[in-house]
């Protein structure tokens, strides 16, 4: 049944439209979601035409709502210069209760030499094809606001577009140049689909007059250009463009058809003709890694595919879509967390955060936005290993594969390394190769912005597991309960102190939480038998033996494994046993005499690693809740 409506109120002011239509009261809501080209005056239905808000319309519903019925782009339909809105099987006719702006007349101009474009009450280019557009020709308006429609001066708009602006909230899987390779551009059918779009999105705002109306912009990919000069990654995409009607008929001339042209800047010029002058002139408008910070052009990754971040816009909103769903972590953004934390001790590097990912994958989760759920229906990691092709082969860059599931049933597995998880680009820290606790020594491995580009780094030293077993593992494990000796969620909203230690044996979210953050800080020191990777301590396991004879304590072994679960302890180090203290009815005496000898003022992470760590870097200062089961008996 079609409904005829009438709105009650300027649309340009409202955010709620009510209409009526035989006795029938129908609401419209404005997408307050678009605001490309809008001013606080200005809705998008008085700036833009009809075939521009059918445009629009693909990338976002023009409308939010009806009678609070939600809405989505196939709900509204353009037909005849009519707009239609699906309400619960009937559809309602709004076109005549807008008043779209008129398409503006463009009249070519001649003053002396000058050539030039304006407005006009009548189009008169004085041409049968469109070649008018690729010169670079001033326009005058009388209208307010109007862009040109210069094809250079189109690109130079969207090639200025980033992250979250207004053209990425209207289409928030378009990826900004800045964001995505040259390479990776022109084998991404949507990507260029999108400036397609765009373009004849602002060309649509115009009335050409005799000239058949362009239907569609066609980008065609030819090549791409990519060289370093100095501390500049040079890349562009090659590209021929067509303008086509209805029929799919060129409307351009033959020389300006065949024209390839680089995407890049030359002068505020964005379409540039390729020939040799302009490839070694142009300056890049596409992702240069080097351009977010300086990696010496280590990281100037070069894989021929399109890479997850490259298919998908994971920053829009600047958060990340790979989420940590655990009910004792407040915060799902652990990569953030990690990578870029308040003190320098949280900072983890490569490996433990690979480690992290590996260990808790189940509970990781590459979420698809809500606005991509209509074309994927989930993304699931696959696998996850250290890179060292890049940033100098420093074990400092983690790889994960990403299958891509497409809501037709389809998959796809996509590269995805970790500096591109979040727009921030945060390094990992660099490994600890000493058995101590100063982070701030200069005893580290990890790649520094001082090494050569092609230069491979090995590490000079690594920390022998035996010693790091002795030395350093009783600490950090006593660390861990720093951590969450008084996390109530864990023992059924008690502190650790208050809780049985025969509950603890059973409790595996408790397990759960100490080993996970135990091999973070593991795998913040580079510990093996060689320099040699396939030597390093790639896992270790812990195991419960059962309580002990001190009231409040559970005894536990731990081992140190290889890439092949074998152990890289001595035997000696592999029988011994570890006390973890501070339970229900344990003995603080040890505790408190050492909390008097070493005047330590606080039991808490903060106090041990504010200020630069300088409490932790002597080991006296952390707590002993974990100790060597024979070391204060007989």
């Amino acid at each position: 049944m079609l409904k005829k409506i009438a709105f009650l109120a300027p649309i340009s002011i409202m955010t709620v439209i009510t209409t009526l239509s035989c006795n029938h009261s129908v609401k419209l809501a404005k997408n307050e979601k678009i605001v490309y080209k809008t001013t606080q005056n200005n809705s998008i239905y008085e700036i833009f035409t009809f075939d521009q808000l059918k445009i629009i319309n693909d990338f976002q519903p023009i409308f939010s709502k009806v009678n609070n019925q939600l809405l989505k782009s196939s709900d509204i339909t353009f037909k005849n210069n009519d707009i239609y809105i699906k309400n619960k099987y009937r559809l309602s006719r709004i076109t005549p209760n807008i008043r779209f702006p008129k398409k503006i007349k463009l009249e070519l101009k001649k003053k002396n030499d000058f050539v030039y474009i304006e407005e006009s009450n009548k189009s008169n280019l004085d041409t049968d094809q469109y070649q008018f557009l690729f010169k670079n020709y001033d326009y005058i308006f009388k209208t307010e606001n109007i862009d040109w429609p210069g094809i250079n001066n189109i690109f130079s708009r969207i090639a200025k577009s980033a992250l979250n602006d207004d053209l990425n909230i209207l289409i928030p899987n378009f990826i900004p140049p800045s964001w995505i390779r040259a390479k990776a551009w022109i084998k991404n059918n949507e990507q260029i689909e999108y400036w397609e779009k765009l373009i004849l999105l602002e060309l649509k705002r115009f009335d050409f007059g005799q000239l058949n109306s362009i239907e569609k912009v066609k980008i065609t990919p030819v090549s791409y250009i990519e060289k370093v000069e100095g501390k500049v990654l040079k890349n562009a995409p090659v590209i021929k463009i067509d303008f086509l009607d209805k029929d799919n008929k060129s409307l351009l001339p033959n020389e300006i058809r065949q024209q390839e042209w680089i995407i890049g800047n030359i002068d505020n010029l964005f379409l540039l003709p390729n020939n040799v002058q302009n490839r070694q002139k142009f300056q890049s408008l596409f992702k240069d890694y080097n351009s977010k910070s300086d990696f010496n052009h280590t990281l100037d990754i070069d894989d021929d595919q399109i890479l997850f971040n490259e298919y998908i816009n994971p920053y829009f909103g600047d958060i990340t879509i790979l989420k940590y769903r655990n009910k004792y972590t407040l915060n799902d953004n652990q990569y953030e967390l990690y990578v870029n934390p308040q003190y320098n001790f949280n900072h983890a590097t490569a490996r433990s955060f690979a480690w992290f990912l590996k260990n808790q994958y189940s509970n990781f989760e590459i979420s698809v936005p809500q606005w991509r759920k209509n074309i994927d229906a989930k993304y699931t990691l696959k696998n996850v290993k250290i890179n060292n092709k890049y940033l100098n082969g420093t074990q400092s860059l983690i790889e994960l594969d990403v299958e891509v599931t497409r809501i037709n049933g389809t998959k796809k597995m996509y590269k995805w390394y970790s500096i591109d998880i979040n727009a921030h680009y945060h390094t990992f820290a660099q490994y600890k190769t000493s058995a101590d606790f100063d982070w701030n020594s200069n005893l580290v491995y990890g790649w520094n912005e001082k090494i050569e580009k092609d230069i491979k780094i090995k590490p000079k030293e690594v920390v022998d597991p035996n010693v790091f077993y002795e030395k350093i593992l009783p600490k950090l494990m006593s660390i861990q309960i720093y951590r969450l000796k008084n996390y109530l969620a864990l023992f059924n909203n008690r502190p650790m102190d208050k809780y049985e230690a025969h509950l603890a044996l059973k409790n595996s979210d408790f397990w759960e939480q100490f080993k996970t953050k135990l091999g973070i800080d593991i795998f913040k020191y580079l510990v093996g038998t060689s320099i040699q990777e396939k030597d390093w301590v790639d896992d270790f396991a812990i195991q419960i033996i059962g309580l002990d004879n001190q009231a409040g304590s559970i005894l536990v072994r731990v081992d140190l494994l290889d890439k092949d679960k074998k152990s890289l302890l001595n035997t000696q180090n592999r029988t011994k046993i570890l006390r973890i203290g501070g339970f229900n009815g344990y003995d603080f005496k040890l505790i408190n005499e050492q909390i008097a000898k070493y005047n330590i003022e606080e039991i808490n992470l903060e106090y041990l690693i504010k200020n630069r760590a300088l409490k932790l870097k002597n080991p006296n200062n952390i707590v002993d809740f974990v100790t060597w089961k024979d070391k204060y008996e007989n």
